[in-house]
């Protein structure tokens, strides 16, 4: 991936990588089919990327994105007893 080669170089700036609009209606034709998860394969090459070193992610799945985290991060919160935010 050339995000990873990119923070091998680069290592001391911030990296943004774009999702492309071809992957992003890949997965949306695959979810519509039935034959991939849409939450799951979106949160999976969202990973990737942060993995391959990118600190910053542009991508048409943002605002969903967002909004799964969130909804996990109360879940767990929640699950463990903690408050929604701190006082």
């Amino acid at each position: 991936m050339i995000s990873s080669r990119a923070r091998a170089i680069y290592v001391d700036v911030p990296l943004a990588t774009y999702q492309v609009s071809g992957e992003a209606a890949m997965i949306e034709a695959a979810a519509a089919r039935g034959w991939v998860d849409r939450e799951s394969t979106v949160l999976e090459t969202l990973t990737v990327i942060a993995r391959a070193g990118a600190d910053v992610i542009i991508t048409y799945f943002a605002a969903d994105a967002a909004r799964w985290l969130s909804d996990d991060a109360a879940s767990r919160r929640h699950r463990e007893g903690a408050k929604a935010w701190p006082s």
